[in-house]
């Protein structure tokens, strides 16, 4: 019996649609049988979450803080060429050094970044047309309209944001993935992001392991958010990395925030039970999908008990 997951988790970006793969929906707590030799009787909708993302709901529809060049004391760029906008795609980085809490400390980290990009590697100004801090606030560098240094072959059609810190083992703070998601939506609605734009992190187009496995998971699913929109992570057609032993046969949902004690909103629990709807539809998942929460097939809390028992009451779930 196809199957589908449900987790909890936070990123950016309104939902658009790629190529249909026959996938099924599964929301259940035993693993896959080895009698179902059908890939597409194997597939199965995960829905998890990740506990330290959450308050990854509460952000607001405008654009974020954004610490200009001239703020954080930037040096004036040695050269520069115009983007052309609206771009494609959003590629994420993180910065792989020391995270930072306030604005005094991040901008020392950026003026450090600078630094190190101009005099290191000799570009002409810092790579990154966008960095994320901890603190919840964007800094501006090279900003909407001039090509980044960030990701090779990619610069002149991407927009390069990258969190402040190594997040190879943890993941952003909210007030980061929040701001990061906010500076998405602020790029679309001022015309610099194409609306129907891919998120990217650096590890999909150059060979690295930018931007560390934690970001990287959390940027991997699709998102719900309770904003009532759902946000493309690996899409319909790319293996995910939400549950271990269960990648290959499902699609991976998330909720963005933390629902041990409290469910999600009635606009993210219907955008999920749309979005299931519409996988069905357009042939992503078998008609006969099953359903399942995290717990159910790894060893974990996932998504949180309130919202657990709120999926066993849905449609085709199995325990």
């Amino acid at each position: 019996m196809p199957v589908a997951h449900v987790h909890k988790v936070g990123h950016p970006g309104s939902f658009i649609a790629r190529n249909p793969v026959g996938l099924s929906v599964v929301v259940s707590d035993s693993p896959p049988q080895s009698h179902l030799d059908r890939p597409s009787e194997k597939k199965m909708l995960l829905l998890t979450r990740v506990v330290s993302l959450s308050a990854l709901c509460a952000v607001s529809l405008g654009c974020p803080t954004i610490v200009s060049r001239s703020q954080w004391g930037a040096w004036s760029p040695k050269s520069r060429a115009s983007l052309k906008t609206p771009v494609p795609y959003v590629i994420i980085h993180h910065t792989a050094g020391n995270r930072c809490t306030s604005l005094l400390s991040c901008t020392e980290q950026v003026k450090g970044i600078q630094n190190y990009h101009v005099n290191k590697r000799g570009w002409s100004d810092i790579g990154y047309n966008f960095l994320i801090g901890e603190d919840g606030r964007v800094y501006e560098g090279r900003g909407w309209s001039t090509v980044g240094a960030h990701a090779k072959n990619w610069n002149s059609k991407s927009l390069g944001l990258s969190f402040l810190g190594t997040f190879t083992n943890g993941v952003p703070s909210t007030a980061a993935l929040n701001a990061a998601r906010s500076l998405i939506r602020c790029a679309v609605s001022r015309g610099f992001l194409s609306p129907t734009y891919t998120l990217k992190g650096h590890r999909n187009v150059s060979p690295t392991s930018c931007p560390g496995n934690a970001l990287y998971g959390v940027i991997s699913r699709f998102l719900i958010g309770e904003d009532g929109r759902v946000y493309e992570g690996r899409g319909w057609s790319t293996v995910g990395a939400h549950a271990s032993g269960w990648n290959s046969v499902s699609l991976g949902f998330s909720f963005l925030g933390t629902f041990s004690s409290r469910t999600p909103n009635a606009a993210a629990l219907n955008a999920a039970q749309d979005l299931i709807q519409c996988a069905v539809n357009r042939g992503s998942l078998s008609s006969s999908y099953t359903l399942k929460g995290h717990r159910n097939v790894n060893s974990t809390k996932c998504p949180g008990n309130a919202l657990y028992n709120v999926i066993t009451q849905w449609p085709r779930f199995q325990a």
